[in-house]
Formats: C-alpha cells, sequence, structure tokens
C-alpha cells in the first residue's frame, strides 16, 4: 500500500523528493520483511528512485538514507555508509532520516553505532509512538548482546503503542531465549504460527 500512495505522490508532484524517497524506502522495505517477488528488480528501482531524490534536492537528507538503505539491503557495505554520513552531515537532526540510517546501519552489523543514532532519535522525537525507534533499538541492542536493554526496548514500544508485527515478535521470541524465558518465547511462537503458519523460515 505505501509504495502505491508514495507512487501517486510522485504523479501529484515529480518535483518533490519526498515521493521518490519514500518509494524508495518501501521498495526496499519489501525485500527486507520478504514480501517482494523480485527483490533484484525492487532494489534496482529503489535505488533509481533515491538517486532522483537527491538530483531533486541535493540537500534532501531522506534521499542518502534511502540510498544507505537499499546498499545496505544490497550488501555494499561502505557505499551505505558513506551515504549515511551524507546524510547525517544534511541533516543532522531529522529523526526520518535517522531512523532508516538506523535500520541500514543494522543490516550492515554496526549496532554500536545505530543505537547512537536511536537515541538521539528519540530525543529528537520523544512523544511519536508510531515511529519504529524503540524496535530498531532493541534488535541493535539485541545485535550487541545486551538482551536485557533489548527486551526493556520491546516491551516499552508495546506499551505505548507502537508498531508491532510478526518479524518484531520473532526478534522478542529470540530475546526471551537468550534470557533464558523459555515458556514466554514458545508463547510468542505459538501466536507466530497461528497469526501466520506459512512465515518463512
Amino acid at each position: 500500500a505505501s509504495v502505491d500512495l508514495f507512487e501517486r505522490v510522485i504523479q501529484i508532484d515529480p518535483n518533490f523528493p519526498g515521493g521518490f524517497a519514500g518509494k524508495s524506502i518501501a521498495l526496499s522495505m519489501k525485500v527486507i520483511f520478504i514480501k517482494s517477488d523480485d527483490p533484484s528488480r525492487d532494489l534496482e528501482s529503489a535505488m533509481l528512485l533515491a538517486q532522483n531524490a537527491i538530483e531533486i534536492s541535493p540537500e534532501f537528507s531522506l534521499g542518502y538514507a534511502a540510498m544507505a538503505l537499499q546498499h545496505a539491503v544490497n550488501g555494499e557495505v561502505d557505499s551505505s555508509l558513506a551515504n549515511i554520513k551524507r546524510t547525517l552531515a544534511s541533516r543532522p537532526r531529522d529523526p526520518g532520516a535517522i531512523g532508516v540510517s538506523s535500520a541500514a546501519l543494522i543490516i550492515i552489523d554496526r549496532p554500536l553505532q545505530a543505537i547512537e543514532l536511536l537515541s538521539e532519535a528519540i530525543r529528537f522525537n520523544p512523544n511519536n509512538i508510531r515511529t519504529p525507534y524503540l524496535n530498531l533499538l532493541g534488535i541493535a541492542q539485541y545485535l550487541t548482546g545486551d538482551y536485557a536493554a533489548a527486551l526493556t526496548s520491546f516491551e516499552k514500544n508495546l506499551a505505548q503503542g507502537g508498531p508491532s508485527g510478526i518479524h518484531m515478535d520473532i526478534f522478542w521470541a529470540a530475546t526471551y531465549m537468550q534470557l533464558d524465558k523459555n515458556l514466554e518465547a514458545q508463547a510468542l511462537v505459538d501466536r507466530i504460527l497461528r497469526t501466520d503458519p506459512d512465515y518463512p523460515d
């Protein structure tokens, strides 16, 4: 749905870089969440859309963040890091761009850098509960081995009505397992299987 909505934005105003950057991010996310029928095509499109956003507005931070995410999903670590650097140089306090950049950092296995950025994003934008910052923070904390902190982030996100889904339940269950909370982990796995028995292994 988000891909279609961003396409409408592009059609309405082809000079607005946010439409191109937004669609680029949505396509990369489709690949991340195993929803893409053709990952190579979607990632190629994501790159072209990010380039369009930057061509329209060379100072548009979300364009560089979209490019960083595409490179991360494509396994291009150096290119992803270079575009994260451009993102932060362009607008160091843009919470949206920071969130996307943090996702890229997690994908390329830079969780400590992601934690630092996400902590800043939460500080800049503390009242927007619909952002994925706490979920991303929990994933980054999990990757550093700080399972107690990860669980706290996941639980805080859920308590305040933040975004959730099967992909987060998987991380949550894995965190429970690391903390020897096996019954809680099994309950989450059972819920995942009831919700979507065909979810990819």
